[in-house]
């Protein structure tokens, strides 16, 4: 599921974390927040003119991020794995352990399903399985359960003034998505506050 940014953007956005995998967050967040500064290569930083600052502002424009949501933006381990084993339980299949849950978390939700339950891949049992998972975290997500990360509401916020587009994508289901955002008030509540991210329905 894909939202996109705060503005259209035509240009190539990239992955945050695919810019340096083999950091750790503390040490990739400096880096982005570089982003956040005005970026003046054409034209020179002392021309006045308004074609010039106009030239800047799409210059910052056409830098964009794309985040993933779980392990990036938020922190949601125990929400998924704890009602990934619910929905097993109750469906007479073995629990499995939080190594396991994370291998999984590589495929869509019904994919995931597949591999925990020894289905083949595609199987309906997937489908099934997933659903009844999406029903049952998707109502649980909140601050506590998927909070974003320290630093990173005060990053998103200073890209977003920058004007930088930013939009997020996730293997889950889009409702999770929208309710991440709410949860972390990045959406737009019409009399109250403008939203991070513009959600696609």
């Amino acid at each position: 599921e894909i939202v996109t940014g705060v503005q259209t953007c035509a240009l190539p956005i990239w992955r945050t974390w695919m810019l340096v995998p083999h950091l750790s967050l503390a040490r990739t967040l400096p880096l982005l927040c570089s982003l956040a500064q005005p970026r003046v290569t054409s034209p020179r930083a002392d021309d006045p003119s308004s074609r010039a600052r106009n030239i800047k502002t799409m210059l910052r424009s056409a830098q964009g991020v794309l985040w993933d949501v779980d392990g990036t933006l938020v922190e949601s381990t125990d929400l998924a794995f704890v009602a990934t084993n619910e929905v097993l339980e109750a469906n007479g299949r073995p629990q499995i352990t939080v190594e396991q849950y994370k291998v999984g978390c590589k495929f869509t939700t019904p994919e995931r399903f597949n591999v925990h339950t020894g289905s083949p891949p595609g199987d309906e049992l997937g489908w099934k399985l997933g659903d009844e998972f999406d029903r049952t975290y998707v109502t649980r997500v909140s601050p506590e359960t998927a909070g974003l990360f320290p630093g990173i509401d005060r990053l998103l916020r200073s890209l977003a003034l920058a004007g930088h587009p930013q939009g997020v994508l996730s293997n889950a289901c889009g409702a999770y998505v929208r309710a991440v955002v709410a949860a972390n008030e990045l959406d737009e509540v019409p009399g109250q506050r403008l939203g991070l991210f513009k959600i696609g329905r």
